[in-house]
């Protein structure tokens, strides 16, 4: 079967991870970011829609955004994932963002869109810090 999503919920496993890196960005350029960010995971364009149709309204009033990726691999052992049958590429993502009166300094991440063989899975959630302004 194929199947255009599925929704979910739950707690993660462990210690939420860190923000160590990210990009800040002025609002006006938060959604092209995220745009190009997602691109450069994995995801394809449809995905991409669906990830700013939910995500965008929910985007702060505040002149900068952090925006900071948790990949496949903090999301694995976050959130572990069992599904049947396995897929042969899986691709998640985890935006963690946040408002920001003003820009902070962080190590820029470096993303990788593997590549996309068989049954592929694709997965994006997010969490907005400090509630929606």
């Amino acid at each position: 079967s194929t199947y255009d999503s599925l929704y979910w919920e739950g707690y993660g496993h462990g210690l939420y991870p860190a923000v160590t890196a990210g990009t800040v960005v002025q609002r006006d350029d938060a959604v092209l970011t995220i745009r190009n960010q997602l691109k450069a995971q994995g995801f394809n364009t449809k995905e991409t829609a669906d990830f700013l149709a939910y995500w965008q309204p929910k985007l702060p009033q505040s002149p900068y955004i952090r925006l900071t990726w948790f990949g496949t691999s903090a999301m694995n052992q976050l959130a572990p994932l069992s599904i049947s049958p396995r897929p042969t590429t899986v691709i998640r993502t985890f935006l963690d963002f946040e408002g920001l009166d003003q820009p902070v300094s962080l190590p820029a991440q470096t993303f990788s869109a593997p590549k996309r063989n068989g049954f592929t899975v694709t997965e994006w959630g997010g969490l907005l810090r400090d509630g929606i302004r």
